[in-house]
């Protein structure tokens, strides 16, 4: 029945562009993935890019579909057992720390992280490990040797 309703909604959905950012275009994504529609092969990798490419991780890397989500972890939400970890996973994916796969680089994203690792950031409390990995993976020391 799921099934059917989700086919429904995606062909009564006017069919976007493929994204050049990763974001979900349907709203509804979240309870697309609960629902196991991004590892279905009802679906074709068109359709789910098309619809739900953040949430069904589409966007060749690993990244939060919602801009907030450093907020969002401040304020516990990654922690916080009201949330499923697909919740989790649809929306702040990067920050909450539910990337998988190889190792990635040994790089910072941002070009101020050993001047934030000499303000205290690397150890401060008010951010997650996932938060500094994501922003300051090599200055904060979380890059793994082989």
């Amino acid at each position: 029945m799921l099934s059917l309703i989700i086919s429904v909604a995606l062909v009564s959905t006017a069919f976007a562009a493929a994204p050049t950012t990763c974001i979900d275009y349907d709203r509804n994504c979240q309870l697309y993935l609960e629902n196991k529609f991004c590892s279905s092969s009802l679906y074709t990798y068109d359709v789910k890019l098309n619809y739900c490419a953040a949430t069904c991780m589409m966007c060749g890397g690993c990244v939060d579909s919602d801009v907030n989500c450093p907020i969002y972890a401040k304020n516990g939400y990654c922690d916080d057992t009201n949330y499923t970890a697909a919740q989790k996973i649809a929306k702040c994916r990067a920050t909450c720390g539910y990337c998988t796969g190889p190792n990635p680089p040994c790089n910072d994203v941002d070009p101020n992280c050993p001047i934030y690792k000499g303000n205290g950031y690397c150890t401060d409390p008010n951010y997650t490990d996932a938060q500094r990995m994501a922003k300051c993976r090599k200055s904060c020391g979380y890059c793994q040797t082989a």
